[in-house]
This record gives structure tokens, C-alpha cells and sequence, in this order.
């Protein structure tokens, strides 16, 4: 459920893997290239979540590829059968199962959070079948659980409006990108027959999983990992991070001021980095352009006010450059904290 594409009909399909009904998302019709082979990215959702949860980015990544995003085995509108065990050889035997009805070669994975723990397996398993990986916030087998996770499990079995509001506000940096409607999809979601325990079964897949040291080495596609600074979810701790040194060809990208889910909390910022690693090009003017307002104010600067050491707002609605503003306002920043009239610091 997302209110920014109401107006729109989703590309939503369905297909029988192995005999479970899958739903999945898929933006086909929109490329315009000049070649017969169109790169296809396959973006992969958190556990609890849904194919709707890219829909921030989804619709913009579509004018570059074909943007292909399954509702996963066990979660939202695809089968959740009650007679498996939800672990990562399961996943990786769906998510093979899967590209290969829908005759997909080598295409670029995307995941966020559990959807990175089974990209980045998918990537070890399958290294020649996979053109490029983007990891987003992702999760790991055998690491701590943060309060925020417990907060997040508690809300899935509870479904209380506040306890899911709770642990989404506080998975994100700023709260006022929680909707009543992820609240409320959420809450359908855990409610459909068998959610619970493939939720849990997931969560215990995942804690059991084979750990990734002394493997990431074999994955050869080049890789981009992507993770809010303040992500209390799933924390960018420096040896996470170093975890993935492993892996010969990739980078790392922080995005200031973002909590666990960077696509839903900054969308622009987020495409931009991801379209400079897949088509090696500078789209964030074009893309402030092409977003909503909603989102536009989402992408604000952020500033510490030097009195109150909080964050001030400018009136610039994008992160601009030093050299001028792509809202084309003048005097575009404000020079007082809104809180306590302090005079503010660039970060």
C-alpha cells in the first residue's frame, strides 16, 4: 500500500514456483533503449515487508531497467507454506527457481536487510549469475540483536497500532516518514494465514545461517553496499563493514541523516547512488526534478545548531552543492535554529 502511486496500477503479476503461488512486481514496458538487451534488476525486501516497500524508487529505476520485485516465498501475497523450513538454502533454491521461470540471466540483485543476507548468499552460491549487487542495511547471520529488531518482532505477533508505529519510528531517522499506511499494511500483512510463523521461521533461518567470513571472496559481480548512518536496526558497525573488504570489487555508501530503510526515508539520494554504480552517471539534479514534493521534502539538509547541538532544517529542500542551490533560491538557507533560535553549523 503507498498513497504516491494511487493513481497508478501496479505491474503486478503472478507465477507458480514449485507449486506456491509468488506475486511479484514487474516495470517491463516502460524501457526505451537502444539495444535488444535491456539490464534487469531484481530488488529484494526485508523480512515482515513486501514488493510495495520499493515503490519510493521503483517507478524512476524503471526509465533505466527492467525492475523485476517478488513478494518473497512467505511473505505478503505469496504462498506461505507451513510444512517448510524457512532457511537460506530454502531462499536461495526459491530465488534460483524463480529467475529461472521468468528466463532471467545474470541479472543485477538488489536486497535490503534480510533480502541483502540472501542477495549476498545468492551472489556466493550463483557467482557467475549475477551481473552486479547492491546491498542495502544488510542483515548477517550470527550477529547481535539490537532493541530495534526486538521491537520490530514484538509488533509483528502483537499487531497493536502502537507497537508497530513504535518499532517503525524508530527503525527510521526521522519519524515523519512513517505513514499510516505502512502502519496499516504492516498490520494486514503479519494478520494473513501463516505470516507468523514464516516470520519467525525467517528470523531463526537467518540467525543459523552459515556465517559470511571466509566467503565473501567468491563473489566476483562488482558490489555496492549502501547504509544510513543512523541505522539502529541493523547498525553499520566498522566490523560489519569490514566484513565485506572480502569481496574483491566493491564500495561503501553512507547517506547522512537516515535510519534503516534509505529508498523509503531518501529516495533521491538513494537512486543517485545507485544509477552512478549501474550507469556510471550524475542523476541528482535530474531526479530532484522528477520527485515529488513529499519526497523533495524529505531530502532536506540538515544542519547542527551550534547552542542547542540539534538538528536545524534549511529551507533548501535538496543537498545542494556549495556552489549553488537546485531549488534556484537565492538565500536559501535559514540562519537560525527552529528550535532554539541558535545560530547554526555545517555538518
Amino acid at each position: 500500500m503507498n498513497s504516491n502511486n494511487s493513481n497508478n496500477v501496479l505491474p503486478q503479476k503472478f507465477v507458480i514456483i514449485d507449486g506456491y503461488k509468488i506475486k511479484y512486481l514487474d516495470y517491463s514496458c516502460r524501457i526505451k533503449r537502444f539495444s535488444n538487451t535491456y539490464p534487469i534488476l531484481v530488488l529484494l525486501h526485508g523480512i515482515g515487508a513486501s514488493c510495495e516497500r520499493w515503490l519510493k524508487v521503483a517507478q524512476i529505476l524503471s526509465r533505466y531497467f527492467r525492475i523485476i520485485i517478488p513478494d518473497i516465498i512467505g511473505s505478503c501475497d505469496s504462498d506461505k507454506p507451513a510444512t517448510v523450513e524457512y532457511d537460506m538454502d530454502f531462499f536461495n533454491s526459491f530465488l534460483e527457481a524463480f529467475l529461472q521461470k521468468l528466463h532471467i540471466d545474470r541479472p543485477i540483485i538488489g536486497g535490503h536487510s534480510f533480502g541483502g543476507h540472501l542477495a549476498t548468499e545468492f551472489a556466493i552460491r550463483f557467482r557467475d549469475n549475477v551481473e552486479k549487487l547492491i546491498l542495502t542495511a544488510p542483515a548477517g547471520p550470527r550477529r547481535p540483536t539490537s532493541s530495534i529488531s526486538y521491537q520490530y518482532v514484538t509488533a509483528a505477533f502483537t499487531q497493536k497500532y502502537e507497537d508497530i508505529y513504535e518499532a517503525f519510528k524508530n527503525m527510521a531517522f526521522n519519524p515523519n516518514t512513517v505513514t499510516q499506511d505502512t502502519i496499516i499494511d504492516f498490520k494486514r500483512r503479519m494478520s494473513l494465514a501463516h505470516a507468523k510463523f514464516a516470520f519467525i521461521s525467517t528470523l531463526l533461518g537467518i540467525r543459523n545461517a552459515k556465517a559470511f567470513r571466509g566467503r565473501l571472496f567468491k563473489i566476483t559481480s562488482p558490489t555496492l553496499i549502501i547504509w544510513g548512518e543512523n541505522d539502529e536496526m541493523t547498525p553499520p558497525y566498522d566490523e560489519y563493514l569490514q566484513e565485506y573488504n572480502e569481496i574483491p570489487d566493491h564500495g561503501i555508501e553512507k547517506i547522512n541523516h537516515c535510519g534503516h530503510t534509505p529508498f523509503v526515508e531518501k529516495p533521491i539520494k538513494f537512486n543517485t547512488i545507485l544509477l552512478k554504480f549501474l550507469l556510471k552517471k550524475d542523476f541528482y539534479s535530474l531526479l530532484f526534478r522528477q520527485m515529488t514534493d513529499d519526497d523533495r521534502e524529505k531530502e532536506k539538509n540538515l544542519h547542527t545548531c551550534t547552542e542547542c547541538h540539534q538538528c536545524a532544517q534549511c529551507g533548501c529542500l535538496v543537498e545542494c552543492p556549495p556552489d549553488r542551490c537546485l531549488y534556484n533560491v537565492k538565500t536559501f538557507r535559514i540562519p537560525k535554529c527552529k528550535r532554539c533560535q541558535g545560530y547554526w553549523t555545517d555538518l
